[in-house]
């Protein structure tokens, strides 16, 4: 069954319509139990977490700074799909703001922001100074690998699976 499967999803096939023929040639024989089987077999390893990490990540708080909303509203809907709470802040002073009046678990943030190239690195050095310890993942358009990540900071990453991971990564840590 999972030689099936595995077979039909490197064919790029949508999960979705795997089960549906599935269903359609044995679909007498497949009970419940199967189904869910080979729903977790054909999710993507982020989302297999997600259902894995849930009570963890049910009432979690993130930060976000970033001063273009519009880019990230995919990412962050995704956050909080997964029950968890997305406060944006568009500038530094608005994010060291909110940082005072609320616990959050992590914050992420953009590195280039209001025309100043390094503006999330200055953001990060500034919750330092200011006693901030949580934990921040850079989420930028372009990642320059030779750059590696920041000192300080998280993970670095444009890639929406890999924000996911590095926020999972971060509330399993803290949160249980």
């Amino acid at each position: 069954m999972k030689k099936f499967i595995q077979s039909k999803l490197d064919d790029k096939q949508d999960p979705q319509e795997v089960l549906e023929e599935l269903e359609t040639i044995n679909s007498d024989s497949l009970d419940e139990e199967i189904l869910k089987e080979v729903e977790q077999f054909t999710l993507s390893p982020v989302l297999r977490r997600a259902r894995r990490t849930a009570p963890i990540l049910q009432g979690a708080r993130i930060l976000w700074v970033d001063d273009n909303p519009h880019h990230i509203i995919y990412e962050s809907g995704l956050l909080r799909s997964l029950g968890i709470t997305v406060d944006l802040a568009h500038s530094t002073s608005e994010g060291l703001s909110m940082l005072m009046q609320t616990k959050y678990d992590a914050v992420i943030s953009d590195i280039e922001r209001e025309g100043i190239p390094d503006e999330g690195l200055k953001f990060r050095g500034e919750m330092l100074n200011s006693g901030f310890s949580q934990r921040i993942i850079f989420y930028i358009a372009q990642v320059d690998l030779k750059k590696g990540t920041p000192p300080y900071v998280f993970g670095i990453t444009n890639r929406t699976d890999d924000l996911l991971h590095f926020v999972m990564d971060i509330l399993e840590r803290e949160r249980s």
